[in-house]
C-alpha cells in the first residue's frame, strides 16, 4: 500500500481504533483513580487528535509532523499531571488497533512512524537516558525491596497485587525523569502527593512513602552513575519535603517523635519483660507515623485503618491497646496542649474502633 492509501484506510478506521484505545486504557484502574470517572471522554478526545496527527504524517510522508505533535502533546500532558510513559502506553494501544483494523501491508510504514515518533521523546540528557535504559529494572528492584519483604505493602496492595505495585513504582520513576527533563521537581511532587493520598486509603502512611523515596535513592546510587543518581536525588529530596503537612500539630509531633517512641516502648517493656525492645520500638514508630497522618489530615482514619490492619494480622489485643494507652499518656506530657488534645482524640477513636476492646483509654 502507498502512503495515501494507508492514510485513507487509517482515517476510515479512526473511530474503531479510538474506541479500542479507550477500552484498553481503562482496563488499568489507575486511570479512573487518578483522573476521575470522566477520563473516558478525555481519552476519546485525545485519541481522535493522536490518530489525526498520525494520519497527517503518513499522508504527507513527514515524520516531523508526528514528532512535533508528540513534543507538543508531552508538554501539554505533563502540565496536566500525566507522564511520558503514558504517551508510550497510549501509542502501544494505537498500534494494537492498527494491527486489528488495517491490512498487513499498512503495518510496517505505520510502525516505523510510531516508533520514530516515540524515540523523538527521549530526553537528550545522558543522565535521563541512563535512567530510561534501566527503567524496568529499577522499578523491579524497588518493588522487591518493599512489596516482597514488608507485610504493610503486601496488605496495602492486597486487592490489586504485586503487578500494581510494580506499575506504581515504574510510573513514579517516569515522573522523576520528566521532572529532570523539564527541570521542574513539581512534576514528580504532584504525582507523588496524589500517590501518598491514594495509599493512605489503602492502609499505608506518609512514612511509608518517605521510606519508598529513601529506598529508591539508595537503589539509584547502587545501580546508576553518580551523575544520574545525583540528579534524581535532588528531585526525590524535593518530593520528600513536599510530603510533609503544614499543620502545626503535625510538626509538634515530629519534633518529639523520637522521645515519644522511646518513652512508650520503655513503658511497655517494663510491664511485659517478654517484649523485644527493638520490635517494640519499631511498632511504636509506626503508631506515631499514622498519628502524624491523622494530625496532617484532621481525621482519625489513618490511625483507625492501621490499628484494624494490625488487629486483623493477629496482633495481641492487649498489647495493641497498651500501645494506644501509653501513647495517650505520653502525648499529654510531651506535646503542647493544642496538639495533645487532637492526638488523644485520634487515639481514643482508634481504640473505640477495635472489636472486643471498645474502650480502654479514659
Amino acid at each position: 500500500m502507498d502512503h495515501q492509501s494507508i492514510a485513507k484506510a487509517l482515517d476510515a478506521s479512526r473511530p474503531r481504533i479510538v474506541e479500542r484505545v479507550a477500552q484498553e486504557t481503562l482496563q488499568n484502574p489507575f486511570w479512573e483513580e487518578r483522573y476521575g470517572s470522566g477520563v473516558r471522554d478525555k481519552l476519546v478526545f485525545d485519541g481522535e487528535h493522536n490518530l489525526a496527527a498520525l494520519v497527517k504524517a503518513i499522508r504527507y510522508r513527514s515524520q516531523i509532523i508526528l514528532d512535533d505533535y508528540l513534543a507538543w502533546l508531552r508538554t501539554t500532558l505533563v502540565r496536566y499531571n500525566c507522564s511520558t510513559g503514558m504517551i508510550h502506553e497510549t501509542f502501544a494501544y494505537i498500534w494494537h488497533g492498527i494491527q486489528a483494523e488495517l491490512p498487513h501491508a499498512a503495518h510496517a510504514p505505520l510502525y516505523s512512524y510510531i516508533q520514530a515518533g516515540l524515540q523523538s521523546l527521549a530526553y537528550p540528557a545522558p543522565q535521563i537516558q541512563e535512567l530510561a535504559a534501566s527503567h524496568e529494572q529499577l522499578a523491579e528492584l524497588l518493588t522487591s525491596h518493599l512489596y516482597d519483604s514488608q507485610w504493610h505493602w503486601q496488605q496495602a496492595y492486597a486487592h490489586t497485587g504485586r503487578a500494581r505495585m510494580l506499575y506504581d513504582a515504574w510510573l513514579l520513576l517516569d515522573y522523576v525523569m520528566d521532572a529532570m527533563g523539564y527541570n521542574d521537581p513539581q512534576v514528580a511532587v504532584r504525582h507523588t502527593v496524589w500517590l501518598r493520598d491514594y495509599l493512605l486509603k489503602a492502609g499505608l502512611s506518609t512514612t511509608h512513602m518517605q521510606q519508598l523515596l529513601w529506598m529508591l535513592t539508595g537503589i539509584l546510587e547502587q545501580q546508576t552513575s553518580p551523575a544520574a543518581a545525583s540528579d534524581a536525588r535532588r528531585v526525590l529530596a524535593t518530593v520528600a519535603s513536599a510530603l510533609l503537612y503544614d499543620e502545626a500539630a503535625y510538626h509538634a509531633l515530629l519534633s518529639v517523635q523520637d522521645e515519644l517512641v522511646q518513652e512508650v516502648a520503655q513503658a511497655l517493656a517494663v510491664h511485659d519483660s517478654r517484649l523485644v525492645m527493638e520490635q517494640v520500638l519499631q511498632e511504636t514508630g509506626w503508631y506515631v507515623a499514622y498519628l502524624g497522618d491523622a494530625l496532617g489530615t484532621h481525621t482519625a482514619d489513618p490511625l483507625v485503618r492501621y490499628v484494624r490492619m494490625v488487629q486483623q494480622a493477629g496482633a495481641d489485643p492487649q498489647l495493641l491497646h497498651a500501645h494506644l494507652a501509653e501513647l495517650h499518656t505520653a502525648a499529654a506530657r510531651l506535646l503542647p496542649t493544642y496538639a495533645a488534645n487532637d492526638t488523644q482524640a485520634y487515639l481514643q477513636a482508634a481504640a473505640a474502633s477495635l472489636q472486643a476492646y471498645p474502650q480502654m483509654i479514659g
